[in-house]
């Protein structure tokens, strides 16, 4: 048999004749930092999840906007609002743009763009969370257009 210290006879109990095993706890005791170890290391498992599905759905969101809704080639931005981290990421994205091009010209390269895209085979984002969308207009000088690309994406 082996001889444990008056101490650790406390604190420990043979059990069935097979191994020795903690009876009792304090809060300093080594059962209570396994729990509180436990805890944390599940606190931080849920914290990379979730921030590792964001990063992802963040990505997607972005490379779908930037595949859909491009910048008018020569055009300027005038205006731009984001409500999350980032333009065209996670959140809603508005970006107004004007170029000295006529609105029939600017809608024509639009929508043969977006042919183009059709005919490779890209699908455009149609779900309840991911809406991407443009809208070009005259603008008030008369002499160019203002284009309106807006995204939201929402997890």
């Amino acid at each position: 048999m082996i001889a444990l210290p008056r101490k650790a006879s406390r604190w420990l109990r043979r059990s069935a004749g097979y191994a020795w095993r903690a009876v009792r706890s304090d809060p300093g005791s080594a059962q209570s930092m396994g729990c509180f170890t436990s805890l944390l290391t599940l606190l931080i498992g849920l914290l990379t999840c979730g921030a590792g599905f964001y990063i992802v759905l963040d990505g997607q969101c972005k490379s779908s906007a930037g595949l859909w809704l491009e910048d008018y080639p020569g055009s300027t931005v005038v205006g731009e609002s984001h409500s999350f981290l980032r333009p065209f990421g996670i959140g809603e994205t508005t970006r107004i743009l004007y170029v000295t091009d006529a609105p029939s010209r600017v809608r024509g390269w639009y929508l043969e763009r977006d042919g183009l895209r059709f005919r490779a085979r890209h699908t455009r984002p149609s779900a309840a969370n991911h809406r991407l969308e443009w809208s070009v207009t005259q603008a008030d000088d008369r002499v160019g257009s203002v284009i309106t690309l807006y995204s939201v994406c929402l997890p």
